[in-house]
């Protein structure tokens, strides 16, 4: 038997018998473009549409002064939005939630959990 002269493998040189595509290039940073870029919109979409709950957030903060000028700004930019009708959408979904969870099942009353079952027991 005679024995080969082995090359070492090179860096785009794999040990699987499939032949797999290259390796892509390095990234030109898109990715994180994108990623910041949804990130932002998704932030301002919440900012605009969802000023009652980061409101409703700055009066559950602890009091103290800083606490204080935030509820004041918060409260000023949920009125703003509630005029100009930004809080429509959120109000919308937010009563359709709050009658989701109004809704009970035969038997069930109010903050009691599910009825109790009162079928014979099946052997």
């Amino acid at each position: 038997m005679a024995v080969e002269d082995k090359q070492p493998m090179q860096a785009d040189e794999t040990l699987s018998p499939v032949d797999l595509p290259a390796a892509p290039a390095a990234e030109d940073g898109h990715a994180l473009r994108w990623t910041s870029v949804v990130i932002a919109v998704a932030a301002a979409f919440l900012l605009l549409f969802n000023a009652a709950t980061i409101d409703e957030w700055a009066h559950e903060l602890p009091p103290g002064p800083a606490a204080a000028r935030l509820t004041t700004w918060t409260g000023a930019w949920a009125g703003l939005g509630g005029r100009i009708g930004l809080s429509t959408p959120r109000a919308a979904v937010h009563a359709l939630w709050k009658r989701g969870q109004a809704l009970r099942f035969d038997g069930e009353a109010r903050g009691e959990g599910p009825a109790p079952d009162t079928s014979p027991p099946s052997h």
